[in-house]
């Protein structure tokens, strides 16, 4: 099942005020905001949903998937808080979500369009933050790059913050 994004977050884990004062610029000089903005969208899309490094939502987010017939059916990301099914004949369905060792589950008795809603976790949601700006500040300190040797795409401490939330159902 390959989800399709109905509802993208609105919210980000991260203000562009927040980045600015972790990379120390001066939280008055609201000259670099745009860049810092484009920093802060390319780290969130980095990480967040379905493609994302992490492979879950990081900000309340809603995804869609097509269930093919009856029984157990395992969702594709984590830290579901709402699942809703839309059968062929027009009726919709509030639906228990099961965690199992695959990941969350929803039983159904036909096939049916699932859309379900995510959103990490506050404790996630700490971890995330820092992810963020450290990522933030490492491109703003090297917005070139340096090669490979110098800088890594990913700072070192981010990645390793990343480990613990990264997340893939097994196949």
């Amino acid at each position: 099942m390959i989800p399709v994004l109905v509802t993208p977050p609105v919210l980000r884990p991260v203000s562009v005020a927040e980045a600015r004062i972790h990379c120390r610029l001066d939280p008055n000089d609201a000259s670099e905001d745009v860049l810092i903005d484009g920093y802060l969208l390319a780290a969130i899309g980095h990480l967040d949903g379905w493609s994302g490094l992490l492979g879950r939502c990081i900000m309340e987010q809603t995804w869609r998937v097509a269930a093919p017939g009856p029984g157990w059916h395992v969702l594709p990301m984590p830290d579901v808080i709402r699942a809703v099914a839309s059968y062929g004949d027009g009726t919709t369905e509030e639906l228990a979500v099961t965690a199992t060792a695959a990941g969350p589950a929803v039983s159904l008795p036909a096939a049916a369009s699932v859309a379900f809603t995510c959103r990490m976790s506050e404790a996630g949601m700490d971890r995330v933050r820092v992810i963020v700006l450290h990522m933030i500040a490492a491109w703003y300190r090297f917005p070139e790059g340096l090669g490979v040797e110098a800088v890594q795409e990913v700072p070192l401490s981010a990645r390793e913050l990343m480990a613990a939330l990264r997340w893939r159902a097994p196949l």
